[in-house]
């Protein structure tokens, strides 16, 4: 069985990573769920809500850690008290150290995360607002959320870079160690300004699809994908056919065709023949309500990602040495 035919037979719940029953540690892909349940799974982008019956989908899915996104202070506060409430079952994690802690102790972990910092609102208290969000638990960051703000332009505004208010930002994001995430929503020169702000410190674009394949403002050019790549940076790529599907040309379609999985992996693959196997990530931005449109999505692909977001393409072929 080939790669695309083993994740096609694959089940997919609720966009977490899982294995169909028949996968047994006698078949060839006994091998592939053994080296599953070994390493660190991470779902690169779920903004779903915080509630039991999706904790219990992740488990099933075989996902040991959870990115999810966060806005105000109510939102962190609402995030904790969740925690709180279910400490047996899932913990914050700030490192990878607490990752691997909470996967030793049987427990999902959830990182907190931003996909703008449009909440920092006032650029003259940036960094000490971040601070504060950064003690409550921040860990990755990105800077416009479609649209242009204080510190830079989102998507819809590419040609638009990062202001000055953004470079002390980018700044300030790596002096907390905070994780920058660019491209997808941010627009191209905010992002390419960011990567250069940056200094060599890895940059990721958590959520995004390949502009060559369609030209959506959501997706990403190979300028970007090469810039992140240089970094040691990851480009995760989402599942929602919006941006698999619908280019510009596309723009008066009612209704979006849904992606399929081949479509699905083309993306994964671009990404391996432009900048090698390491910089590819899944970050499939599947949530439990519409994401856009008309909510069509491809089914994820059920590839163990590492804990830094990085794919095993190959499950039967030395899937060890990407993981």
């Amino acid at each position: 069985m080939d790669r695309r035919g083993f994740l096609q037979a694959a089940a997919v719940t609720g966009g977490a990573v899982a294995f169909p029953r028949w996968l047994r540690a006698d078949s060839a892909g006994g091998a592939a769920l053994e080296t599953q349940r070994s390493t660190l799974v991470v779902d690169g982008l779920d903004p779903s809500s915080l509630t039991v019956g999706y904790l219990d989908k992740l488990k099933a899915g075989g996902v040991d850690c959870w990115h999810t996104s966060l806005d105000d202070l109510k939102s962190f506060a609402d995030a904790w008290s969740f925690l709180d409430a279910n400490k047996d079952r899932i913990a914050f994690a700030g490192s990878t150290a607490e990752i691997r802690a909470a996967k030793a102790a049987g427990k999902l972990s959830v990182i907190f995360g931003w996909q703008g910092a449009e909440v920092l609102g006032d650029t003259t208290r940036s960094g000490s607002m971040l601070r504060a969000y950064y003690q409550l638990g921040l860990r990755i960051v990105g800077i416009a959320y479609n649209i242009q703000n204080s510190f830079g332009s989102g998507n819809l505004d590419p040609t638009l870079g990062l202001s000055s208010a953004g470079r002390r930002l980018v700044e300030e994001i790596h002096d907390l160690n905070i994780l920058l995430d660019v491209g997808g929503h941010t627009g191209e020169r905010t992002t390419l300004d960011a990567i250069e702000v940056s200094k060599g410190r890895p940059v990721i674009c958590s959520h995004t699809n390949i502009a060559k394949i369609a030209d959506n403002p959501r997706c990403v050019s190979d300028k970007v994908i090469d810039a992140i790549a240089r970094t040691g940076g990851v480009i995760g790529i989402t599942a929602i056919s919006e941006f698999i599907k619908r280019g510009r040309k596309d723009a008066q379609l009612q209704k979006t065709p849904q992606a399929t999985l081949d479509e699905f992996l083309d993306q994964i693959d671009y990404v391996k023949h432009q900048v090698g196997a390491e910089p590819r990530g899944l970050g499939a931005g599947l949530r439990r309500r519409p994401a856009c449109g008309n909510g069509n999505r491809a089914q994820p692909a059920p590839v163990p990602p590492r804990n830094d977001g990085r794919l095993a393409m190959d499950l039967r072929e030395g899937i060890r040495e990407h993981l």
